[in-house]
């Protein structure tokens, strides 16, 4: 089982943060882009590459996804359909150059559907899609199930979602599952995990709003659960929080790896 962080989880010096990941042995790192460098502008290739060394000589970290691609951008995945492909482009060119090959693709705020019916708005996402996937099929798009209560509109369940996946069928373009997302959806988590389990390379160990994660006691049932029946050992647990402080990190950490680590050793 591989173990990484998100970048949004801590709210003190990333060096202090790095310190709590490599005295728990967490070497992969999930990124949010605006988090790191401020904005989208003060983004470039030269500032990419420089971060990456950096975490890789220092602190023996590795990028293995990027989140929150589209955070801050005032764009509708259903109005601007142009934008939100360039954008795309970007965000692969970024990926690429920090040789991160996953994207969680959330972003609720640009799922709006802007009246438009459920059928036009899978014509749009399906066109969309084919081409993004294109771009580099080296890179897997991870598509998330939002919840209306975050304010999506559009594949709030995991039916919708595995309904369209199949329907765009491209390999690197598949479902990426949030425990809070689903938790908040009222989904059965392990139904869902069963029917995707084969196919999963990532999964976000999250509360609602980004809390605590050890305040969601379902997760370490889900956790637990994973751990018996998990046949994929190149799947991601990414702990996604938001501005926690030391000693939370530290015991978030601690409670996705023993929640895991003890049930496979009594196995």
């Amino acid at each position: 089982m591989n173990y990484s962080i998100s970048n949004l989880s801590w709210n003190f010096e990333e060096s202090e943060a790095y310190k709590i990941l490599k005295n728990n042995s967490i070497s992969l790192l999930e990124i949010s882009l605006t988090r790191q460098f401020e904005s989208w502008d003060n983004i470039d290739s030269k500032k990419i590459i420089n971060f990456k060394n950096k975490i890789s000589n220092e602190h023996g970290l590795t990028v293995c996804s990027l989140q929150s691609i589209f955070y801050k951008k005032r764009i509708n995945i259903f109005d601007n359909n142009y934008e939100v492909l360039e954008h795309f482009k970007k965000i692969i060119n970024f990926a690429d150059l920090l040789q991160c090959k996953y994207l969680v693709f959330g972003s609720p705020s640009i799922r709006k559907t802007r009246g438009k019916s459920m059928s036009e708005c899978d014509d749009i996402f399906l066109a969309l899609f084919d081409k993004i996937a294109d771009i580099n099929p080296e890179i897997t798009i991870g598509i998330e199930t939002n919840p209306p209560c975050y304010g999506n509109e559009y594949l709030t369940t995991h039916e919708e979602c595995a309904n369209i996946l199949n329907s765009l069928a491209k390999d690197n373009v598949c479902f990426h599952l949030d425990t809070s997302c689903i938790f908040l959806g009222g989904e059965d988590i392990f139904d869902v995990y069963n029917k995707e389990k084969n196919m999963l390379k990532h999964i976000h160990i999250s509360a609602p709003n980004l809390g605590l994660i050890t305040e969601e006691q379902k997760n370490k049932l889900f956790l637990n659960y994973i751990s018996i029946k998990n046949n994929n050992n190149n799947v991601t647990l990414s702990i996604e929080m938001l501005n926690r402080k030391k000693a939370e990190l530290d015991i978030a950490i601690k409670f996705v790896k023993e929640s895991i680590e003890c049930q496979t050793k009594a196995k």
